[in-house]
């Protein structure tokens, strides 16, 4: 269903591959203002993960992983650089609701 794969297109209409396909199964997609791209993934949709990656696309780091047992579904950075995140239907975890902020 979700590929997790992430492109570019440039200005030229060339396409590259950013990020290549994965199991984060992606549903939400930001960009950091220091550049980092960040994924917030429903995973297996038990349990899913946030992941950051260089502009580039090296420099995979785990910032929420499956094991925390999050759902994470989108995600927003405040001015401060702050993420918000939101699951699917307003909560992200089984015992919480609403949203959840993180710092980077």
């Amino acid at each position: 269903m979700f590929t997790g794969r992430v492109l570019k297109v440039a200005p030229d209409k060339a396409v590259t591959t950013i990020v290549d396909p994965n199991a984060i199964a992606p549903t939400g997609f930001a960009v950091h203002k220091d550049g980092r791209l960040f994924l917030a993934g429903v995973g297996n949709m038990t349990s899913g993960s946030i992941v950051s990656f260089q502009p580039d696309g090296r420099g995979r780091a785990e910032i929420i992983p499956p094991s925390a047992g999050y759902l994470p579904d989108d995600l927003v950075f405040d001015s401060a650089g702050r993420v918000l995140i939101r699951g699917p239907q307003g909560h992200i975890h089984p015992t919480q609701r609403g949203c959840l902020l993180r710092f980077p």
